[in-house]
């Protein structure tokens, strides 16, 4: 209901992308994440949300690489 009067509401965009992620819907996960990014308030937050998303596609994002020290 949120969504249809404020539709880029930033925390229940946020919820929604974490519902579809629970729900295996990553088009739509992906989809209202794009449209969060934009809005979203917090860094952070977005950073979180991308990680969950690569994690549920079975993919990795840049920031979430594993540094080898160099000696």
């Amino acid at each position: 209901k949120v969504l249809a009067k404020e539709p880029k509401h930033a925390p229940t965009l946020y919820n929604k992308v974490r519902s579809l992620i629970g729900l295996n819907d990553l088009k739509a996960a992906e989809e209202t994440f794009n449209i969060l990014k934009p809005v979203a308030p917090q860094e952070e937050m977005v950073k979180q949300l991308q990680l969950e998303l690569d994690q549920a596609k079975g993919t990795k994002s840049p920031d979430a690489a594993v540094k080898i020290p160099t000696h």
